[in-house]
């Protein structure tokens, strides 16, 4: 004769549903671990272009800018440069100088500087915008 031990239902049943409900809080923790890295991440990969915009002072001729900054930037603005970046803050020094003002660009992975100087090649004023308008890279 053979006996055959059966365990109850209940506890088998029970030990799936724990084993589940421990996946699916595992799942969740996990998850809200990501989102906080990345929103981690985005916050400062966008320190780079702030960090230089910051470094700009009154008085800096282009060439101390493009010191500065590490990198020539160009005269012509950005294509498409509204759809790709969004206005963050701008600063104007004062002046004593009247005349005309000549933009000079500077694009980051992060944003963009845009530096204004007067004929004698002085920054009279400085705008940063962030990446992230609709066709942000």
């Amino acid at each position: 004769m053979t006996v055959t031990l059966l365990t109850p239902r209940r506890k088998s049943k029970r030990k799936r549903q724990r084993k589940l409900q421990s996946l699916v809080v595992g799942c969740i923790l996990s998850l809200c671990c990501v989102l906080v890295a990345a929103l981690v991440l985005m916050n400062s990969a966008g320190e780079t272009a702030r960090a230089n915009y910051e470094k700009l002072r009154a008085g800096l001729t282009l060439q101390d800018a493009q010191a500065v900054l590490a990198m020539e930037g160009s005269d012509t603005p950005p294509a498409e440069m509204s759809r790709r970046f969004l206005f963050a803050c701008s600063e104007v020094y004062r002046s004593d100088r009247r005349g005309t003002t000549k933009a000079h660009y500077w694009v980051l992975r992060d944003g963009l500087i845009i530096g204004r100087f007067d004929s004698d090649a002085i920054i009279v004023a400085k705008t940063y915008m962030r990446a992230g308008g609709e066709h942000a890279e």
